[in-house]
């Protein structure tokens, strides 16, 4: 989130729109795409300038080219570099792979050698190169993975080239100072000419005034980084922070009531309720390499009839989610939205007669189940209500609680057997929702271990078909068929929300779109007004 203030890439999302859309960032229009699917060619803006930098001579940025984006793929893949999210891209970019073997096999990085896949055809025309068609390929170009940096600020930074970033964004570091939990941004004074768009969608019309303006509208943005939940809500309260997301802050329930709507309270102190479609599900992931769960639909059908959707949603999310069909929430294109899982009703006694098919009446047979918990705010209360839930159908589960790296090796490890875990939306169509349920994702993106022949060719099927409405048609088969075959138990689809201060304008929040602060404007003596009320508030 923080990267995308210094960073940018060939496209983004366009801000303020409903369904999302890409537009160009980088590029100066949408690229045009070979009738084969295979070759992208993006023509880029010109004039665009890297950040002053003491990398560059006399610490003045240059104008980023096409050769920016070339060397930017190159150490993508590089080994040397490391880059976890190489996998974007692998097999997908014409002799990158290659390339990259050639790294590993010479011990070398030779950046001077061509590549197929990766060209610049001039000065201002990136040509990008695929072995097959990828449909989704717009959308991994928004991910920071393929954000454009300078060759010079590598070199000249070396190991420590990730405390200074040098890219061509809205921003520039002012601040970084982790005993302080601080993170410091400013505007980038030779920020190229960028304008506020012109927005059309109803639900936004009160930002059609800020039109035009050059952007960004801020000079500062300050990142407090406040792990705890507790700390967040009081200074947000005090007005010493604008905004704070409600993801993982159980105060939020406190705030609203049970229609999901903020109290009088915070409202007559200038508080505002930010809400979005839902773009996460929340889950219970179940190992489908492992027994009991392996080839045992009738056991995992039963745990989703034994979870109490509704009761969940009013007590760990203020009412403010939608119960969980199957992977995807249903207003997304890549779900069917109409459909309704025969495994997502709470229904105790169907679920105990589909426990006694699957082998284990009343649960018996069936061992006490460790149920690996990210340690945070909220997460043992959700454990709490899951092991109720199951209790009810005689399955006995404890907790495991770890911080969210060890229990993300432990997932990827096929360590663990059955933990909580959720999944955010990094594109508009939430496609990349069956990444994790993809067999050949298997140890990476894949959580569930889960391995379906049928899904498996539906999804590499989908990931070939240029023609949308044929893709989502497939998609929307892969939709039902993980609804009824249940190789998770999946709860509910929750809204992107935010609290923020009445002085914070234009304020938005998608969940996958990371740039939006350029956007937000601050009414310095509004703020100044409501500030001094709550501190009158506070004191009495």
């Amino acid at each position: 989130h923080v990267l995308s203030g210094f960073y940018e890439g060939l496209v983004t999302h366009e801000p303020y729109s409903e369904p999302d859309r890409l537009v160009p960032s980088l590029a100066a229009k949408m690229p045009t795409i070979t009738e084969d699917g295979l070759t992208y060619t993006f023509q880029l803006k010109q004039g665009v300038r890297f950040h002053d930098d003491p990398c560059f001579p006399d610490g003045k940025g240059r104008e980023m080219t096409a050769h920016d984006f070339v060397y930017t793929f190159k150490r993508l893949a590089d080994p040397k570099t490391a880059a976890t999210n190489f996998s974007f891209f692998e097999g997908r970019i014409k002799g990158l792979d290659a390339w990259r073997e050639r790294c590993i096999d010479t011990n070398a990085s030779d950046y001077t050698a061509p590549i197929a896949g990766l060209r610049a055809v001039d000065k201002y025309t990136f040509e990008l190169v695929l072995t097959t068609p990828f449909v989704r390929l717009l959308d991994n170009l928004i991910h920071p993975a393929s954000f454009v940096v300078p060759h010079e600020a590598v070199a000249h930074y070396g190991m420590d080239f990730i405390h200074h970033p040098v890219g061509t964004g809205a921003f520039v570091l002012e601040e970084y100072n982790p005993q302080g939990n601080r993170i410091v941004l400013r505007k980038n004074p030779t920020y190229r000419e960028k304008r506020f768009p012109k927005v059309t969608n109803p639900k936004y019309k009160h930002v059609a005034a800020y039109a035009g303006r050059q952007v960004p509208l801020i000079d500062k943005l300050v990142y407090h980084i406040l792990k705890e939940a507790t700390p967040r809500w009081l200074q947000f309260r005090q007005g010493k922070l604008d905004f704070v997301l409600l993801r993982g802050l159980p105060q939020a329930h406190q705030a609203m009531d049970e229609k999901g709507q903020l109290k009088p309270e915070l409202q007559q102190q200038g508080v505002q309720l930010f809400q979005a479609m839902p773009i996460t599900v929340s889950m219970l992931v179940l190992n489908n390499s492992k027994p009991p769960f392996r080839d045992n639909v009738w056991l995992r059908r039963a745990m989703s009839l034994a979870f109490d959707r509704a009761t969940y949603i009013k007590r760990l999310s203020a009412g403010s989610a939608i119960p969980a069909q199957s992977m995807l929430p249903p207003h997304l294109p890549a779900a069917a939205q109409d459909y309704v899982s025969p495994y997502s009703k709470f229904d105790v006694e169907e679920a105990k007669r589909l426990l006694a098919k699957a082998g284990y009446p009343e649960g018996k047979g069936l061992p006490v189940m460790t149920v690996d918990v990210p340690v945070g705010s909220g997460k043992q209360t959700e454990f709490a209500f899951i092991q109720q839930c199951m209790a009810r159908i005689g399955i006995k589960l404890q907790s495991n609680p770890l911080f969210f790296p060890k229990l993300l090796e432990r997932v990827y490890t096929n360590n663990s057997l059955v933990c909580t875990m959720g999944w955010v939306a990094d594109c508009a169509d939430g496609a990349d929702f069956y990444d994790s349920l993809y067999g050949g994702y298997i140890g990476n993106y894949n959580p569930s271990f889960y391995d379906n022949a049928r899904f498996n060719t539906l999804f590499e099927k989908a990931g070939k078909t240029m023609d949308a409405a044929k893709r989502y048609a497939i998609y929307q088969k892969m939709y039902k068929l993980v609804a009824e075959d249940v190789p998770v138990v999946f709860f509910s689809h929750a809204q992107e929300r935010a609290f923020h201060h009445s002085w914070v304008k234009n304020f938005i929040e998608t969940g996958y779109s990371r740039d939006l602060e350029q956007y937000f404007d601050i009414d310095v003596a509004e703020k100044m007004r409501q500030q001094k009320k709550l501190q009158q508030h506070k004191q009495s």
